[in-house]
């Protein structure tokens, strides 16, 4: 087979790879965001935000 025919089969199937990574990659985001932002975990993330600006003596 053509080498030229090759190289261009070859980047068509790394194209649906990397297409379908895109989707999971976007699914995922998704995910985590709507979990961030899911009111029942709320509460969690004021404590953990707050983390940075105790002075750490609450151990």
């Amino acid at each position: 087979m053509n080498p030229l025919l090759e190289e261009a089969a070859g980047s068509v199937e790394a194209g649906w790879i990397l297409g379908i990574m895109t989707v999971v990659f976007i699914a995922i985001f998704l995910w985590w965001a709507w979990w961030a932002y899911t009111p029942r975990h709320k509460d969690m993330l004021d404590e953990v935000a707050k983390m940075p600006l105790g002075d750490g003596d609450e151990g």
